[in-house]
């Protein structure tokens, strides 16, 4: 029963064990008024859980130094994320220290459901062999029908207590960014429709061939005197035929457009080497329609990765010197990306990098370990790097030129 009414009512026991949500009288009122309906025993466990929740919140603020510390430890230090720290201590610690005791009870749940399963499954199979098959073999497909409806089940069980695992998970996650992105001052959305700097680098043929597109998790807003904007996309083709009709990911990672004061005179397009021989076909078509010429990367070692066309020959080597390159290069390493494509051009660069899914938590991971949130504001800071540095670039460049290349003629 405890069980039963834990998993009914867990946005009610959210709520009421929430001290923020309780001053709100609109969402306060439903939860008494949903609370007072309840049968007698399900309001005990109910308030069982609630109290444990509390003792965990008052567990988390009682322990605010020794929390702040273990964070301090761990996380970037650039200037503007040292206020994140108190962020973390008075307001997500103890939210996220209460996350965890839900995560802790899913993932065991889970784990129960997988070895059920799998028990399941033995069981049905040794059933099913032990009765002798009718001379005509008319009792394959019976068995075999039963075998894969006892696989069916299982299997929709693992997805269901996963999904209920993940469903913990995400809550704390999104809770976590849009805390970091209030305090920076950055929009955020987690399932953006579309993405604006994703459909212009498409217009440059830099992506794979693909059917289908989805975006997650879009970060907008002014950094020291520019403007980025950055998405994660997937990018998946369906292939084969019949039963082995498929959806294959061809691109996944991010995308990011960083927009400054002063304008390009040209146009200049870094892409890897692979881009244009084969799976990106259009690529050399787009490159000629655009008169976009070779260009030779001045270092050897970026030479083997890369290739280069631009419209500017003297502004595209003057961009793309080794110690941008390098600074671009250094970026992906840090996130495991691969692929760099860049596209320069008016008064923004715009940057596509493959890599694994940024700002996730695994549910296997604890939700009040430090770490995550450590985790989550480096991968941030390696966005504010890159906009760091093309800023420095830009500033940085001969008075003569007033920007990467030369000024745009009015």
């Amino acid at each position: 029963m405890a069980h039963i009414a834990r998993a009914r009512y867990a946005s009610l026991i959210g709520t009421l064990a929430d001290p923020e949500a309780m001053q709100d009288p609109v969402r306060a009122g439903d939860a008494k008024a949903k609370f007072a309906g309840l049968s007698a025993e399900e309001r005990e466990v109910i308030l069982g859980d609630v109290r444990e929740i509390a003792a965990v919140r008052q567990n988390a603020i009682a322990n605010a130094e020794e929390i702040g510390a273990a964070l301090a430890n761990v996380m970037p230090t650039r200037p503007e994320f040292q206020g994140l720290r108190d962020v973390y201590v008075k307001s997500l610690a103890p939210f996220l220290a209460t996350k965890e005791l839900r995560r802790a009870e899913a993932a065991t749940t889970l784990r129960f459901a997988i070895a059920a399963g799998v028990g399941l499954f033995v069981v049905v199979l040794i059933l099913v062999n032990t009765f002798p098959n009718a001379p005509d073999g008319s009792y394959e497909d019976k068995k075999r029908l039963v075998l894969y409806g006892a696989g069916a089940l299982g299997f929709g069980g693992y997805a269901y207590f996963r999904h209920r695992l993940y469903k913990i998970v995400n809550v704390a996650r999104d809770r976590m960014v849009k805390a970091i992105t209030n305090a920076l001052s950055l929009r955020y959305e987690r399932d953006p429709k579309s993405s604006a700097v994703f459909d212009q680098l498409r217009d440059w043929s830099v992506f794979p061939s693909h059917t289908r597109t989805r975006f997650q998790d879009r970060f907008a807003g002014d950094w020291r005197g520019a403007h980025f904007d950055f998405n994660e996309i997937h990018l998946e083709e369906r292939r084969g035929s019949g039963r082995s009709r498929r959806w294959v990911t061809v691109f996944r990672g991010y995308c990011v457009d960083i927009t400054f004061e002063r304008t390009l005179f040209g146009q200049t397009v870094l892409v890897p080497k692979n881009v244009g021989s084969g799976f990106l076909s259009g690529f050399p078509r787009q490159m000629k329609k655009r008169n976009l010429a070779p260009v030779g990367v001045a270092a050897s070692a970026f030479h083997d990765r890369f290739n280069c066309y631009a419209n500017d020959q003297v502004e595209a080597h003057y961009i793309l010197d080794p110690a941008f390159l390098e600074r671009l290069i250094a970026m992906e390493t840090a996130i495991h990306g691969k692929g760099l494509r860049a596209v320069f051009e008016g008064n923004s660069v715009k940057v596509a990098i493959e890599c694994e899914d940024m700002f996730e938590i695994k549910g296997s991971e604890r939700l009040d370990n430090p770490q995550i949130m450590a985790r989550t504001l480096h991968e941030l800071g390696s966005i504010f790097d890159l906009v760091d540095f093309v800023l420095k670039r830009e500033l940085d460049a001969p008075k003569a030129t007033k920007s990467f290349g030369r000024l745009k003629s009015a």
